[in-house]
């Protein structure tokens, strides 16, 4: 939830992230639906097969949160 103009307004976003290299490679087995981690990293633009652009965070660290 986020206030805008003194209104609450629901924020939601569903985004790729991309995580490459060793370090990245032991956190998949530990990764749950449901579990809330702290990504940091870079925004990139990729773009689909059909041309469209998507908004990709490219993870350079991941931090388990719960």
């Amino acid at each position: 939830m986020q206030v805008e103009a003194q209104m609450n307004r629901q924020a939601f976003v569903r985004m790729q992230v991309v995580a490459t290299g060793d370090w990245s490679q032991h956190l998949t087995s530990e990764l749950v639906e449901g579990k809330q981690v702290r990504v940091t990293g870079f925004l990139n633009r990729h773009e689909t097969r059909n041309g469209n652009p998507l908004l990709v965070l490219h993870a350079q660290q991941i931090e388990m949160i719960n």
